[in-house]
């Protein structure tokens, strides 16, 4: 799967890349899709009610014209991409598991 990465008002460093990267490399597990595409956009945010600093991390995962997003805050960066991988592994689950339903009920009629 591609991933392309996105910072707005932080600075993407080599570890940060490497470290969005590996988290993205293991949903390929989940996608059997060779031309899959994940957006990944990390910002520091300062649009909330809590003080601090306040990451937010979305990942948005193409897969033949659908789209499956989510998104996540939380006032570690590191912490945010964690959740954005472990939501988008549950999603991505989902929806590979409901295509191998409708094939194997698709090939009983």
């Amino acid at each position: 799967m591609k991933t392309q990465i996105k910072a707005s008002n932080i600075e993407l460093t080599e570890a940060l890349k490497d470290y969005i990267q590996k988290k993205m490399d293991h949903l390929d597990r989940f996608v059997n899709h060779k031309n899959a595409i994940a957006y990944v956009e990390i910002e520091k945010t300062t649009n909330h009610h809590k003080k601090g600093e306040v990451f937010r991390a979305e990942v948005n995962v193409e897969i033949d014209g659908d789209v499956v997003r989510v998104e996540k805050t939380t006032p570690d960066l590191y912490k945010s991409i964690d959740k954005i991988k472990d939501e988008m592994e549950v999603q991505l689950a989902n929806k590979k598991d409901k295509a191998v339903s409708l094939r194997r009920r698709e090939t009983r009629k």
